[in-house]
């Protein structure tokens, strides 16, 4: 009798939670539905280095290398130092990060820029940041960081500047 009541729980056990499995597929697959936004989060900027972005040694206008970040959370990127983003970013920003590019830009030139989040990658309550990292000749005189919250499931509009000393980013409505 033992034997048999023991058996029948495990084929129990077993079938449910095959059953179990395949249900909270289906069901998770529509509670996520109804969570995630069918729009993508994109931030178009158009970065202007300036004549004088990044001097050189000498004084010379240079190209400036800079990376753009989508992340989760900011902390880590404000936290960090130069140096320590330079060698290791994506190891340090791993936990948040949800898309990466980097770029060389001349002084003087314009590039329209398009960063596209799929939608699948956010969930509806959360929060997108925009991080730059300028790498200035003099960084100890520059300002190489910024961050700038963005709409999730929106296309937010950009300008981004890089200065002589210094990157700036500003919506645009």
């Amino acid at each position: 009798m033992k034997r048999s009541l023991v058996g029948l729980v495990a084929l129990l056990l077993s079938t449910l939670v095959q059953l179990g499995c395949s249900t909270a597929d289906v069901l998770g697959a529509h509670v996520l539905k109804g969570i995630l936004k069918d729009d993508p989060t994109i931030v178009r900027a158009t970065v202007k280095a300036t004549a004088d972005v990044n001097p050189d040694a000498r004084d010379r206008p240079s190209p400036i290398k800079v990376r753009f970040y989508l992340l989760k959370n900011v902390k880590v990127l404000q936290n960090a130092s130069y140096y320590d983003l330079k060698d290791q970013d994506r190891e340090l920003l791993a936990d948040d990060l949800l898309l990466y590019e980097e770029q060389v830009f001349k002084p003087g030139s314009v590039v329209q820029l398009e960063l596209k989040l799929p939608p699948e990658e956010t969930l509806e309550d959360a929060q997108v940041f925009l991080g730059i990292v300028a790498g200035y000749w003099r960084v100890d005189q520059a300002i190489w960081q910024l961050s700038r919250e963005i709409e999730v499931h929106d296309t937010t509009e950009m300008e981004i500047t890089l200065g002589q000393t210094g990157v700036t980013a500003t919506v645009v409505d």
